[in-house]
């Protein structure tokens, strides 16, 4: 897995939106539930008030007023009205041919009941938070008139604020154990970034025996699996590269007693060739084993860069380097470092025309590390081939011509090397043409 997939990756998870959490759904969803189950509470009792206050009040004021009624006498008494009305704070009026008189003005009186919609005499009738009964009396009406305002029963705010916590506390509980079930979730995910990362040792911890626990554990099995595929296709390519080193040998010899010098001329070619690969397969397999552990020592990185560079600028376009430095020292590895640098500057000089720019070696050093920067002017990489240049064997010519490269392993090598160094390594398209690639040195690694 290249830096540039990572980063990618990571740029992927690092943006995924809000809306597209499961655990963020599930605590809307539980949040909007939890107000739309108080807003029902709240409505239901509120509903349940309002009956009740309407039944039981229609009932017993129907009563009231039968035995209110009998007292009044017949025709009904102006005094005995007024007295009841104040023990009992209802309003009541009498009307007739005759006669016509009035606890308080505020009464309703009959031509005003009988504009009111849906009204019937024989009924209780409620008018805004008025209850109003009317009844035939002697050679009149009745009216009875009662405000509600004032006696309406009260709910009990107490406990609807007691009902609405322990419904809260509810929801707020099922919201932690479906974050606790779905935890493995977020442990697979983890997972899978490890192995993204190249970590095929990561194992997850199984924390329950369901589906999730189940997926866990297929997860973990497929990880292993894997790992031992690659672990087996490394092991046969290195056996391989081992048992070529032979014959190669021996052809290097046997090629020595051949008269014919344009044959012997190309098969020495090839063999060097093949040679090499064997060797970078090799090289590449000790730099993951437990032998392939760096010799680090204080080092002058200028001097190593102009060592190199003394050793391939008889090629064009050269090779310039650009620095007031004259050493910087590092903990490194001087022989990996060494082919660090030769395998980049010679990838430079392969892609660049004789007629093109000297190659541009600079250097920044800031607070929190080293940056060598290599620039050529060459044909540079397409854009599609750069996430992968540093996968073992990819070349960016799919014909794999000699003539346009070796066999894929040298940045590949690079990138080990860096990483055993606890640095990094990035390849960029320049504006105009070509590439340059950045070394990065931690600055831990400063000794000087």
């Amino acid at each position: 897995m290249t830096d540039q997939t990572k980063k990618k990756s990571s740029l992927i998870h690092n943006k995924t939106p809000f809306r597209k959490s499961i655990f963020l759904k599930l605590l809307i969803s539980i949040i909007v539930a939890g107000i739309l189950i108080n807003i029902l509470v709240i409505m239901f009792f509120r509903s349940i008030f309002r009956s009740a206050q309407t039944g039981i009040l229609s009932k017993n004021l129907n009563q009231y007023v039968q035995y209110i009624i009998r007292d009044l006498g017949s025709p009904p008494s102006f005094d005995k009205a007024f007295i009841k009305s104040k023990e009992l704070s209802i309003q009541i009026r009498y009307e007739s041919k005759s006669n016509s008189w009035s606890t308080s003005k505020n009464v309703f009186t009959l031509k005003e009941i009988n504009t009111f919609k849906d009204f019937n005499i024989n009924n209780s009738y409620f008018k805004r938070r008025q209850f109003i009964k009317v009844v035939p009396a002697e050679e009149g009406y009745l009216i009875f008139q009662l405000n509600l305002s004032r006696h309406r029963a009260e709910p009990d705010q107490t406990r609807i604020i007691i009902l609405i916590l322990f419904l809260s506390l509810i929801l707020i509980g099922v919201y932690i154990t479906i974050k606790r079930i779905l935890k493995p979730i977020k442990l697979i995910n983890q997972g899978v970034n490890e192995i993204i990362s190249g970590n095929l040792d990561h194992q997850i911890k199984i924390s329950s025996k369901d589906e999730l626990g189940n997926l866990t554990f297929t997860f973990n099995k497929m990880t292993q699996q894997i790992k031992n595929m690659i672990y087996s296709k490394q092991q046969l390519l290195l056996n391989v590269s081992h048992e070529l080193r032979s014959p190669i040998t021996r052809m290097k010899i046997s090629l020595e007693f051949l008269n014919n010098q344009k044959i012997k001329s190309n098969l020495k070619e090839d063999i060097n060739e093949m040679e090499k690969m064997v060797t970078e397969i090799i090289e590449t397999e000790r730099l993951n084993s437990q032998y392939g552990q760096l010799n680090l020592q204080s080092q002058n990185i200028i001097q190593i860069i102009q060592e190199v560079i003394s050793n391939m600028n008889n090629n064009p376009p050269g090779i310039i380097l650009q620095t007031s430095e004259a050493s910087l020292y590092l903990s490194l590895d001087r022989d990996r470092i060494i082919t660090v640098f030769k395998n980049i500057l010679d990838n430079a000089l392969r892609y660049s025309s004789h007629q093109s720019d000297p190659i541009e070696i600079s250097l920044q050093n800031d607070d929190n590390n080293l940056k060598v920067f290599i620039k050529d002017y060459g044909q540079g990489i397409p854009q599609n081939d750069l996430p992968y240049i540093f996968e073992p064997f990819y070349r960016v010519d799919k014909s794999r011509s000699k003539k346009t490269g070796g066999y894929g392993l040298g940045m590949s090598i690079c990138l080990k090397i860096m990483k055993e160094h606890g640095g990094a390594i990035d390849i960029s398209n320049n504006d105009s043409n070509g590439i340059t690639v950045c070394l990065h040195f931690p600055k831990y690694m400063n000794t000087y």
